[in-house]
């Protein structure tokens, strides 16, 4: 593998974040909680889509000095995010339109392989035609 180093505006950034201490935003935590009563009973995605605005209104952006990639989800830099209750009962944020993301840990630490879709034969494909291909038997285990 080759050798690789920090470019100075990287070194200076790695060096100004690990000189802050790190500390605890309850902010976003206390906006969202404030819409509770408002979303209820709003389709998943319109209500994420409200909370996700009140967000963007409300909650005070970081621009960081020498930063390429402006944002944060607190308003200090360094800061862990405090999340309420309906977020923690909440599914994952990484599941959207019926679609799961995969383990992530498990795809590095064991790899993954292709998926194998199973073609349907010509009479059940004219039976059906709008799903020639049958994604469901396809195979995703682990090797």
């Amino acid at each position: 593998m080759a050798h690789y180093s920090l470019t100075p505006r990287v070194k200076l950034l790695a060096e100004r974040l690990l000189s802050q201490n790190s500390t605890i935003s309850t902010e976003r935590a206390a906006i969202l909680e404030t819409l509770g009563g408002d979303v209820a009973g709003m389709p998943q995605l319109v209500k994420n889509a409200k909370l996700f605005n009140e967000l963007v209104k409300q909650l005070p952006g970081y621009i960081g000095p020498d930063e390429l990639i402006i944002g944060s989800q607190s308003s200090t830099p360094r800061a862990a995010v405090f999340h309420s209750e309906n977020e923690l009962r909440s599914p994952s944020a990484f599941t959207a339109f019926g679609q799961t993301s995969p383990d992530y840990l498990a795809v590095i630490t064991k790899g993954c392989s292709p998926s194998k879709p199973k073609w349907k034969t010509a009479p059940e494909a004219s039976a059906a035609p709008s799903a020639v291909l049958d994604w469901t038997k396809s195979t995703n285990a682990a090797p």
